[in-house]
């Protein structure tokens, strides 16, 4: 059984993030697999982003992202900071997917790039809009804490 995850202490929301063309205000999570979060997108002391990415194994869970850092040999978090962004991608057997992508060059990081489909979640999308499941949810403003709860 996955116990519950926790908000790590250290983590800090950003009050304005777009993802995938949606607008999130405030939202702290956004994806709660029934207190599971697989993804935390939050900010450091000069408000650059920061990951913590994790996956469901069998009874637990496999943290894959802390705070940018991978903790798996076949995840790869790139930083730009010359071009303020980001990138979280898999590498499994000579296959790459790109799991994130954020663009912070403005004061509202922009998740340009998402695709959670490889860690067991049917969420995916780009600057055009977001997928989940089969719906496709677009240029909204989401005010809340958990945006996507599974």
């Amino acid at each position: 059984m996955v116990t519950e995850t926790q908000i790590p202490k250290d983590f800090k929301n950003y009050e304005q993030l777009i993802l995938s063309g949606n607008t999130l205000l405030n939202v702290k999570t956004i994806v709660d697999d029934k207190g599971f979060i697989p993804l935390l997108i939050g900010k450091d002391e000069n408000h650059n982003p920061l990951i913590w990415l994790k996956t469901k194994s069998g009874n637990g869970e496999v943290a894959l992202v802390k705070r940018n850092e991978s903790l798996i040999n076949i995840i790869d978090v790139n930083v730009y900071k010359n071009e303020k962004s980001l990138n979280v991608v898999l590498n499994d057997k000579g296959e790459k997917y790109l799991l994130l992508e954020i663009d912070y060059k403005s004061n509202i990081p922009n998740i340009t790039k998402i695709d959670l489909r490889q860690i067991g979640y049917n969420i995916y999308g780009d600057e055009t809009g977001l997928n989940i499941g089969s719906s496709l949810i677009k240029k909204n403003t989401f005010h809340t804490d958990i945006m996507i709860g599974v």
